[in-house]
């Protein structure tokens, strides 16, 4: 099955982001959360990481594109035969300034810049 990765809002309410470097590319094998991408919001640099096993199909911008939130960062391939899943990276508490969203299923971002700590993980939701 083919999964979207949305780009999701790692809890600071943002509108769009800076894609700064991939860390992977296409044909890329990763494990759930090895790390995708780095990128930065208008607070801190966040590394982005896988919310599922498989391999790279495509990737969603380029480094130094601006991605808005809900677009696709990257399509993996997971190996089962479910279909395409297209939320994959939503996270229905995104943006409500509590830790509510965080530490389930998705992709994790790391933060290493000001503004942000911990892990935030965003919700993804298969169909």
């Amino acid at each position: 099955m083919s999964v979207e990765f949305r780009m999701p809002d790692i809890g600071e309410g943002i509108a769009e982001v800076e894609l700064l470097e991939w860390h992977v590319e296409v044909g890329s094998q990763v494990r759930e959360y090895d790390v995708l991408a780095t990128i930065q919001t208008d607070k801190s640099i966040v590394e982005m990481s896988s919310p599922f096993t498989g391999t790279v199909v495509r990737l969603g911008a380029a480094p130094g594109d601006i991605l808005p939130v809900g677009d696709v960062l990257v399509v993996l391939d997971t190996g089962t035969d479910t279909g395409t899943d297209t939320n994959a990276g939503t996270d229905t508490n995104a943006g409500t300034g509590t830790n509510a969203g965080a530490h389930h299923r998705g992709g994790a971002a790391r933060s290493r810049g000001r503004g942000g700590s911990g892990r935030c993980t965003p919700r993804a939701t298969p169909r």
